[in-house]
């Protein structure tokens, strides 16, 4: 298991942008921690309502899962900007048991230390620079930069409007015609010549062997979804510690030995200073998440996250009115960013899914999975709660 070592708080609020995935902006992060571990991350915004329950769900969220301390860094624009949530997070924090570890506030490139009223006190110091934080070098290394906000995110699954993508749409209007469904069907195609097809087709296209993506052979991969043996036995082939592969359909798990598949890698975390009262790496928007990356067998994909940055490339060339053959593409795009530990994005592609398609059943229990924290380890079968001595 790797492990990335940040120095201090400090260093640890210089390294939220490449973990969030974004600048987190005015904002309060939340980091849950099991003694030096941090088993998740959460972002509200700064200005939230003064109400009791601003925290509480998150910080259940974090008692739930085993953890037994935060630490709180507030982004401000303006001085006390984020006194009150600052106040609310740490009597909500007491109310649940867990320890604050740490508070600060971070203005203006400056570092505060917050006292239990909300407010900074003394004099604040300059934040490192990024350059001269080792753990940044990391997460670089691993294909991790920040975009400018949240709201970036959105273009990361949104039909990017290009004549691919026009193309894509015809052709899965064309595919989805002949079968028979209606438009909004959520039951197994059963279709054995598209489900052939769709096996090539992902075959070809996780294997790096596809060339320049046609709209064809996408079209054929992504319509193959909507046979929903096809789509369980692919994310359990993806997402191995998830889904067990004796349950998969005994022809499909043939179909499958063909794509390549990502082996068990290990995960990396971040494991923070003596001075930081924080650990291991945190990263996305709401739950628990994880810095991690494993490894293909064979040709394709280098990792789990690059599969799941493909998978949203081609949810982008996939227009609105593709209506469950979107959300399917999109739900099991979520479903790796969520086995990856980037439960932000994976929030972002549900969202589009569920809008597209409300109620694609897979996206809504997914969603809720998210919104509620649960890690995908914890939702492996066989688990029947938080490993606290395990990777989150």
């Amino acid at each position: 298991m790797d492990t990335i070592t940040v120095g201090g708080t400090a260093d640890l609020a210089v390294t939220i942008p490449y973990q969030l995935g974004y600048h987190p902006g005015q904002s309060l992060v939340v980091v849950g921690l099991t003694g030096s571990r941090v088993l998740g991350i959460m972002r509200l915004d700064l200005v939230e309502p003064d109400r009791p329950d601003v925290g509480a769900e998150a910080l259940r969220t974090f008692a739930r899962i085993g953890a037994d301390g935060v630490l709180m860094v507030a982004f401000e624009s303006r001085p006390s900007e984020g006194a009150s949530l600052l106040r609310s997070f740490r009597a909500g924090a007491s109310a649940h048991g867990l320890a604050v570890r740490d508070c600060v506030v971070v203005r203006g490139g400056q570092c505060f230390v917050v006292s239990a009223t909300g407010h900074t006190r003394g004099r604040g110091r300059a934040l490192p620079d990024a350059s001269r934080v080792p753990a940044i070098a990391e997460f670089v290394a691993r294909g991790r930069s920040p975009l400018a906000d949240r709201q970036s995110l959105t273009a990361l699954v949104e039909c990017d409007g290009s004549a691919l993508s026009r193309q894509v749409g015809s052709r899965v209007a064309d595919l989805v015609g002949p079968t028979g469904l209606p438009g909004a069907a959520l039951t197994d195609l059963d279709d054995p010549r598209i489900t052939a097809d769709s096996v090539r087709a992902w075959h070809l296209l996780l294997a790096d062997r596809a060339g320049p993506v046609r709209a064809d052979l996408l079209a054929s991969a992504l319509v193959g979804l909507r046979d929903r043996g096809w789509r369980d036995g692919l994310l359990a082939w993806l997402c191995p510690d998830t889904l067990p592969l004796d349950e998969v359909r005994a022809e499909v798990l043939a179909d499958l030995a063909v794509i390549p598949r990502p082996a068990h890698g290990d995960r990396e975390q971040v494991s923070a200073g003596a001075g930081a009262g924080a650990g291991e790496r945190p990263t996305g928007d709401v739950g628990s998440q994880q810095v991690s990356g494993e490894g293909l067998v064979g040709s394709g994909v280098a990792s789990g996250e690059g599969t799941a940055r493909r998978l949203l490339s081609w949810c982008r060339l996939l227009p609105d009115d593709t209506d469950e053959v979107a959300a399917a593409a999109l739900t099991v795009a979520a479903h790796v960013l969520w086995c990856d530990g980037d439960g932000t994005l994976a929030s972002v592609a549900l969202a589009r899914a569920l809008r597209v398609a409300p109620h694609y059943r897979l996206a809504v229990l997914l969603d809720q999975l998210v919104a509620a924290g649960v890690r995908a380890c914890d939702a492996a079968p066989g688990r029947s709660g938080p490993d606290v001595g395990h990777a989150a």
